[in-house]
């Protein structure tokens, strides 16, 4: 089943970033904000692929990243994040902050097959790379 792209900005992926903590997720409080907000994705296709992907890191002193929320920041040169379901995998394209506009680079195809190394390199290079 494919579903609609998602479009997150920032203040969406703070909203989402919120509910990563283990109060909310054990007691399953970000399901009725999902449901309403992003009707048909869950938490595992949005914040884990983020992560995953290096999108999203953890606890970070680095300059180059401002804090979303529970820990997790972004990279702020960062817009926004799109996210799609395609054959069971969820895709991630980053829209990036320019001088003239915003680029799209695409990191491909995300899912548990894939290993962090070409997922790191993927994000770093900025162009578009299917990994499976």
């Amino acid at each position: 089943m494919n579903k609609s792209e998602l479009t997150l900005d920032i203040e969406g992926l703070r909203m989402v970033a919120g509910y990563a903590h283990w109060i909310p997720q054990l007691r399953g409080l970000y399901l009725d904000y999902f449901e309403k907000t992003f009707p048909g994705w869950t938490w595992n296709q949005i914040i884990p692929v983020l992560i995953k992907a290096k999108i999203l890191v953890r606890d970070t002193k680095d300059p180059a990243y401002g804090e979303l929320s529970q820990g997790l920041y972004i990279a702020s040169d960062i817009e926004s994040v799109s996210l799609w379901i395609n054959d069971g995998k969820t895709e991630v394209a980053v829209n990036r902050k320019t001088d003239q506009k915003v680029s799209r680079s695409e990191y491909g195809r995300m899912g548990h097959d894939v290993s962090s190394s070409a997922v790191q390199e993927s994000f770093t290079s900025g162009g578009k790379s299917t990994l499976w």
